[in-house]
């Protein structure tokens, strides 16, 4: 056997043994958006494209200032949601981009059309993007919130408060963003930048809470400006998971009505309410309120019914944990249901939706 032909069987031995062995494994199929080659933008789509038709989530994954130089973007962010399938839109953008509006704005939506046209995906995208790309990512929310499920920004040179391009829309509140800087970002992105990245990191986080806005914000400490997805990676899954089945994210760096967008989504979306995850300290409140409810010490109406509205059901009420807890929010949503009925004041209105979304998932039946 030549010595050429014993390498290719090697080679083409060790490549089998990566694909068994790890399971996050993505074989897909590259599209150019001018037909040729990567300088306009690409598109990659999965192998594993569901086989029923049904529809997948197309993620936006943007290059930073220097431009789109080859085809390596795209595969990681896919990795990063596997087994998920997503088609990938790797765009390709040049100076000036970072408004993440205008033009820019536009071309990013007719490439998204374009994928419509062939493959089917859902009414939104998820988009991404680290230093310029987290400039355009973010900024593109607040432009075009109906095309936007969720963002996912990091270290940008700027953002859309105190000075920057753009500003915080109140149109975009519904959609939830995963932000983050490292702490040692320090350095000024352009000449006459009027903050450091990691000062208008902060400056935007605190502004995105104040207008109530669901957001996961973090620093990286000991790091530059180079954050990598392994450290914004699980942050990154939790808001895609987030936005696109209404997961509650397990982490406690969320802020924000996050039970309330994770009800939306999973209505929209047809999410899994039974898999939702709780935070951790949404978790510490439901586990003393079950003690509470346990020892004898469960509270009365008023209090039961503002808990729910606090901490809707639909959230924990199928996990075997707090099953004292669903028991007895179950017998006072039910006797408080049925005593406005016999009051003559039966619930109606935003008053009954209300009631439903709380209670949601406690089986109390209209």
């Amino acid at each position: 056997m030549s010595f050429s032909l014993l390498r290719r069987l090697v080679l083409t031995m060790a490549c089998a043994l990566a694909a068994a062995w790890c399971p996050c494994a993505v074989h897909a199929e590259t599209v150019y958006f001018n037909g040729t080659d990567f300088k306009a933008g690409y598109y990659i789509v999965p192998d594993n494209m569901p086989a029923d038709g049904s529809k997948v989530w197309v993620v936006v994954d943007v290059h930073g200032a220097s431009g789109l130089r080859n085809q390596g973007r795209g595969p990681g962010l896919a990795k990063l949601l596997a087994p998920e399938p997503v088609i990938v839109i790797v765009p390709s953008f040049s100076n000036g981009y970072q408004g993440g509006d205008g033009q820019w704005a536009e071309q990013l939506i007719d490439n998204f059309k374009e994928v419509g046209k062939k493959h089917p995906v859902h009414d939104k995208m998820f988009v991404h993007g680290h230093s310029g790309g987290g400039q355009f990512a973010h900024r593109f929310a607040f432009a075009e919130p109906k095309y936007v499920v969720g963002v996912s920004a990091h270290s940008s040179g700027s953002w859309a408060c105190d000075g920057g391009h753009g500003s915080i829309s109140s149109k975009a509140r519904g959609i939830p963003f995963s932000i983050s800087c490292g702490e040692e970002d320090t350095a000024y992105s352009v000449k006459g930048a009027k903050h450091t990245r990691i000062e208008w990191y902060g400056a935007f986080a605190a502004e995105l809470e104040r207008k109530g806005f669901v957001m996961a914000g973090n620093t990286w400490p000991g790091v530059g400006h180079g954050v990598s997805a392994r450290l914004y990676g699980p942050q990154l899954v939790e808001c895609f998971h987030l936005a696109t089945k209404g997961i509650v994210p397990a982490s406690d760096k969320w802020k924000g009505d996050v039970q309330d967008l994770a009800r939306t989504y999973r209505k929209k979306y047809g999410g899994p309410p039974a898999t939702a995850t709780v935070s951790t300290s949404e978790t510490s409140a439901l586990r003393a309120a079950n003690a509470a409810v346990a020892s004898g010490r469960a509270p009365d109406t008023g209090a039961t019914l503002r808990f729910l509205v606090k901490h809707p059901a639909s959230s924990w009420a199928g996990m075997d944990e707090f099953a004292e807890l669903k028991a007895h929010c179950r017998k006072t949503a039910q006797a408080y249901l049925r005593a406005q009925k016999e009051s003559g004041e039966p619930l109606t209105g935003d008053s009954l939706e209300r009631f439903k979304n709380a209670t949601d998932g406690l089986e109390i039946g209209e």
